[in-house]
């Protein structure tokens, strides 16, 4: 059970990694309603990730303090209300 769990986690951190070491581009509007949910949450964790990457290397601290869920819903409403800006630009106005 603990092995399970363990190797769950390791690949979903090597996941998350990959996307993030990975030249991600622009996400549209268009583009981010194309994508699974499991898609949505893996930008998402990637976007959190480099929010901490940014805050421990003495960048600008935001906050966010929501699960991965949370923001991915944020971000669709945002999408669903009509917004045009792209996922980097939803995303720095979701902060705390």
């Amino acid at each position: 059970m603990i092995l399970e769990s363990a190797r769950r986690l390791m690949l979903l951190v090597a996941a998350v990694v990959f996307v993030a070491a990975c030249d991600r581009g622009e996400i549209t509007g268009a583009r981010w309603q194309e994508m699974t949910a499991e898609q949505k949450t893996l930008v998402v964790k990637s976007l959190i990730g480099g929010e901490t990457a940014t805050a421990r290397k003495g960048g600008p601290p935001r906050s966010y303090s929501g699960t991965a869920d949370e923001y991915v819903e944020r971000i669709d409403a945002a999408y669903n209300r009509g917004d045009r800006r792209n996922v980097e630009e939803i995303w720095r106005d979701l902060a705390d």
